[in-house]
């Protein structure tokens, strides 16, 4: 009887120490370890969403960039597909013009509040940028300042600028378009941006004989 006594005071001992080791908390090392294992996930955490945010920003520059590119080339369709081969030069010529790296002609230009039709010059810029500039057609002896005309800028930078003329369906592409009794049937472009090309653009004009203002 004594020595189960005995037994069982030992083992209520034994529960009470265990008891008190869980009352004391952690120690100092499984805090550290704690902490330091806290510390990694919150690391990878905040480096995981750095990295979202960066290709969240890279994905949303290159939609950028497409849309921005898209409405370039619907623009420059739109207005090279209106050219009004308007009288120039005392109505020796019509005002379409160009060469393998500018072009000039007369197109209305409403889409940015412009009103009547406009002398337009699409080229690239001492920076490398493509760019347009127009002012209104007033007669035929009047000659645009283009150096003293503002200029937007359509695409950029970095840009490489080719045009292509055809006088007739059939006929071979051509670099230059002399100031002539009528404009080409058709009109080529390619751009580069970088070294990237957008979609090659064929425009084919509506107007081809010279109709004097």
């Amino acid at each position: 009887m004594l020595q189960s006594y005995s037994v069982s005071r030992d083992a209520a001992a034994d529960q009470g120490r265990s008891y008190s080791r869980h009352g004391q908390g952690f120690t100092l090392v499984e805090v550290v370890i704690s902490l330091a294992v806290l510390s990694m996930i919150v690391l990878a955490a905040t480096t995981a969403l750095r990295s979202f945010a960066k290709v969240q920003g890279t994905i949303q520059h290159h939609v950028e960039r497409l849309e921005n590119m898209r409405m370039g080339i619907e623009f420059i369709r739109e207005s090279l597909a209106g050219a009004v081969p308007v009288a120039r030069s005392g109505g020796l010529q019509t005002y379409f013009g160009g060469d393998k790296d500018h072009l000039i002609w007369v197109s209305p230009l409403s889409r940015v509040g412009a009103s009547g039709i406009q002398v337009m010059r699409l080229s690239v810029s001492e920076d490398k940028n493509l760019i347009l500039q127009f002012e209104p057609y007033v007669s035929p002896l009047t000659r645009p300042d283009w150096q003293s005309l503002e200029s937007h800028v359509i695409a950029g930078p970095d840009v490489s600028l080719e045009f292509g003329y055809r006088e007739g369906f059939g006929e071979p592409w051509v670099e230059e378009w002399p100031f002539a009794l009528a404009n080409p049937v058709s009109l080529r472009l390619n751009v580069m941006v970088g070294e990237r090309y957008w979609p090659e653009l064929i425009v084919n004009l509506g107007f081809i004989q010279r109709k004097g203002f």
